[in-house]
């Protein structure tokens, strides 16, 4: 069976690093973007299962990011999950209204990471 496609959009190369880490210990293909436009090229060369996409970047961040996404039938339909410190309950509604299928607060556990993504790629 082939494994599942994960698309990781973080600026913090140290956080990327770990969720590259731990996805792939968790028997996912990872491929890492630094920033929305990154990711958008990504996108179409990787095709990922799924995105797992930090809110504040420089370039381009979640939000704009997330908006083009959805925009575009060929990627509407990938579940994208969003992970940011910035967990105030303004920001999770903003990002869900935005288009995110969900949330994921840093700094995030490593169980509560996995179940997410499994909720969306089982």
């Amino acid at each position: 069976m082939m494994s599942k496609k994960i698309l990781v959009v973080e600026d913090d190369e140290n956080n990327l690093e770990l969720l590259i880490f731990i996805l792939e210990k968790a028997g996912y293909s990872v491929q890492g973007a630094e920033n929305g436009k990154i990711a958008l090229d990504q996108v179409e060369i990787f095709k990922p299962d799924l995105i797992l996409m930090d809110l504040r970047m420089p370039v381009m961040d979640g939000f704009e990011t997330i908006k083009i996404l959805k925009n575009d039938a060929n990627t509407a339909k990938i579940p994208t999950i969003c992970i940011s410190a910035h967990a105030a309950s303004v920001d999770v509604k903003k990002a869900l209204d935005a288009g995110f299928d969900a949330q994921i607060s840093k700094p995030f556990e490593k169980k509560d990471l996995l179940d997410k993504i499994n909720e969306f790629l089982s």
